[in-house]
């Protein structure tokens, strides 16, 4: 037996693992060497490779409704817990609008109206930039500020209407805006103003508040109280019977009596003051009053005496 066969001089590789002492009194034994061998082989398991995955050639199919849906809500609840904000596309070009505040010049009779117009007027889209209180101030102050957006003013100022001062501005400057706001609701006023070139005419007893009428007027309105704007229907029909000289209105048969109330009216005298004054009875002044509106087909004295002097029923003094 040779040195290299004889298990007692077997001697390891050096490359090779060195062995336990189990396995060095095995190998003294020829019997035992392959057993031990095995059992090595057997205790070291080799790494399994993983599946080589072949690529998947097939088309996608298009996504159904049900799950582009389920898409967006997922979508939606990664951008909830993730605490991003979701892009608004439609405020990537916004940009802030500055708007022009309204410029307001106010005329009234005395300083404590004026404090009190101008205080009303006292609103974030719209500044006071000259108040008046007589008729050579408001013109002066028309002709310096032609940045005047809408002039808000009474009918009379210090006796003088007003109408005969803003008229030939009007006439210059198609863009001022008249707003007449006044206690005065009689036709020639009303008339007269809007004939000079005020497209709003508001009065001052009834509830409308005076801001949104400024807005309203530059805005392209025209804000009128009703019993303003029944005024203007009035003369616009009166106006369209003179038109036709042909065609004679129906002149209401007024008895004597009924003149004279009438008369008493447009001075205004009270029913109980005209009963004195005629030697009747207040329910017979009542009575010719309710008749006398039915036949002008009127509603009010001032409808009534206004009507009257239309047709030329009364004088006008």
């Amino acid at each position: 037996m040779t040195a290299s066969n004889d298990p007692l001089n077997f001697v390891p590789h050096p490359t090779s693992q060195s062995p336990d002492s189990d396995e060095l009194r095995a190998l003294g034994k020829p019997g035992l060497r392959r057993v031990v061998c095995l059992r090595k082989s057997m205790s070291q398991p080799t790494a399994k490779q993983p599946p080589v995955r072949k690529p998947d050639l097939r088309t996608t199919a298009p996504l159904g409704k049900r799950e582009k849906k389920v898409n967006l809500v997922q979508h939606k609840r990664i951008i909830a817990h993730s605490n991003i904000p979701e892009p608004r596309p439609h405020l990537i070009h916004e940009k802030p609008q500055s708007k022009s505040r309204i410029r307001v010049l106010v005329a009234a009779a005395n300083r404590s109206t004026v404090r009190a117009l101008s205080s009303s007027l006292s609103c974030n889209d719209m500044n006071v930039v000259g108040t008046a209180t007589t008729g050579s101030e408001l013109e002066t102050l028309l002709h310096l500020r032609s940045d005047i957006d809408v002039l808000v003013t009474d009918v009379l100022i210090s006796g003088v209407q007003t109408s005969l001062i803003y008229a030939p501005i009007v006439a210059q400057r198609p863009d001022l805006n008249v707003l007449c706001y006044t206690f005065r609701s009689e036709p020639a006023y009303v008339m007269t103003a809007i004939r000079c070139g005020a497209l709003g005419y508001v009065l001052r007893n009834t509830s409308e508040d005076l801001a949104n009428c400024v807005r309203l007027l530059k805005g392209g309105g025209s804000p009128m109280s009703p019993a303003i704007t029944r005024h203007v229907l009035r003369a616009m029909q009166l106006k369209k019977r003179d038109e036709h000289p042909t065609r004679t209105p129906d002149i209401p048969d007024l008895s004597d009596r009924e003149l004279e109330i009438l008369e008493l009216l447009a001075k205004g005298i009270s029913f109980s003051d005209i009963a004195t004054i005629l030697v009747i009875s207040p329910h017979t002044v009542t009575a010719h009053i309710k008749k006398i509106y039915r036949k002008l087909q009127v509603h009010s004295r001032g409808e009534a005496v206004y009507e009257a002097r239309a047709l030329n029923l009364i004088s006008d003094t």
